[in-house]
């Protein structure tokens, strides 16, 4: 990871974080529709490309940028946990998953910490264990979950 994620907010309550890679961007979640406006100025700001797109679990508010996103880039990995999939088709996403995680996977820089509750398959994504998510923590406001995995 190279330097801290970039926290994308939309509505003062939607978060969702772009990550920097050594090959480019990791999304953690994709919001909203209309989110992918700000990732696409970002990318091209930066000049790094956005690899992949990491969902801490199916619902809309988490993934309405995916299909927006996608189409722009038919080689954008889309990960989710395997509990979420259906998930996802059953809530109007019509991007499939390239890779479903399960606890302990490494997307990028960041490490899958398996939380079901919120959703059958909710994770979180954790950069450092120095500050370790509360399991009814919504992923939308575990903060703590922000650090570079070691």
């Amino acid at each position: 990871m190279k330097g801290a994620p970039l926290r994308l907010v939309q509505y003062g309550l939607v978060n969702s974080y772009l990550v920097a890679e050594d090959d480019g961007f990791t999304l953690v979640d994709a919001g909203l529709p209309g989110l992918e406006r700000s990732v696409k100025r970002i990318v091209k700001s930066t000049g790094r490309p956005l690899k992949r797109i990491t969902l801490t679990h199916g619902h809309t508010d988490h993934f309405g940028a995916v299909d927006t996103l996608k189409a722009a880039d038919p080689h954008l990995e889309i990960l989710v946990g395997t509990e979420d999939r259906r998930l996802l088709a059953e809530r109007g996403c019509r991007t499939l998953p390239t890779h479903v995680l399960k606890d302990g996977d490494r997307v990028g820089s960041l490490l899958v910490i398996a939380t079901p509750g919120h959703s059958p398959a909710t994770s979180r994504t954790t950069m450092n264990a120095t500050a370790p998510c509360m399991p009814e923590t919504p992923s939308s406001m575990c903060r703590a979950c922000m650090w570079p995995a070691n």
